[in-house]
């Protein structure tokens, strides 16, 4: 394993156990209450994020074995699978949290180096991309979900290893949604910059430039909000994001 995987591998277990701190502070009835996604409570949320973990484990089987091992068997059966647990009690919820991101944490641990450049597919409209792009879609997982939990964490709290790392991911999603606009982000108080271009072309000469604190750069990239404190170069409009749906 290499000591840019061993990196993340340990950004991503510390960003999960401040999931799992907040998650371990839950009672039944806030399991229950609804998080800041519509039409989920918390309890569908932190099994979502239990699902993922092992979805993600069938993309480090694929990658080990070169067997296709898709994340879900169906659309059907992801959604199927987060209803069924989201009535569980707390200490379930949390239980089955906690194991499946100790499986995912595992079998990404003993993956070998070669497997990481093994071309798999996260989201089925997707192309291929090297398996270690799913280091950065659990990070994302972890923290946005963290955050949409409703549970008083806010992007104003992720840390700094998290912030670029998720905005590098989420920028590099962004290439290839339908009818993406290309533009620059400068993260104000991270000192980086981003570029979104459609994957496959050259972005144009003169793009808008969005400048503004990561925490608040990332909040509008995954659609949480549109900070006041964003800003373009000529006064202009936010660019349009397509739809994350």
């Amino acid at each position: 394993m290499s000591t840019d995987v061993e990196d993340q591998l340990a950004i991503i277990g510390r960003a999960t156990g401040r999931l799992l701190a907040t998650v371990t502070r839950f009672t039944d009835d806030d399991v229950r209450a609804p998080s800041n996604l519509p039409g989920w409570s918390r309890g569908h949320l932190v099994t979502h994020l239990a699902r993922n973990a092992d979805g993600l484990g069938n993309l480090l089987t694929w990658a080990r074995t070169g067997v296709r091992t898709p994340m879900y068997a169906s659309a059907d059966a992801r959604a199927e699978a987060v209803e069924a647990g989201a009535g569980r009690s707390a200490a379930q919820l949390r239980d089955d949290l906690a194991a499946a991101g100790d499986r995912w944490a595992r079998a990404a641990a003993e993956l070998p180096a070669a497997g990481w450049d093994v071309p798999v597919t996260l989201r089925v409209a997707d192309p291929p991309m090297p398996a270690r792009a799913q280091l950065g879609a659990r990070l994302q997982e972890v923290e946005v979900h963290h955050v949409d939990l409703g549970a008083g964490y806010g992007f104003d709290q992720s840390p700094d290893e998290v912030l670029g790392p998720v905005i590098g991911y989420t920028v590099m999603a962004l290439k290839n949604r339908p009818a993406v606009a290309s533009f620059t982000l400068v993260a104000t108080d991270l000192g980086r910059s981003w570029t979104v271009s459609p994957a496959g072309r050259q972005p144009v000469r003169q793009i808008p430039v969005v400048n503004g604190p990561g925490a608040d750069l990332l909040s509008w990239l995954v659609e949480r909000g549109r900070p006041a404190s964003l800003t373009t170069a000529d006064g202009a409009d936010l660019p349009t994001l397509p739809s994350w749906g």
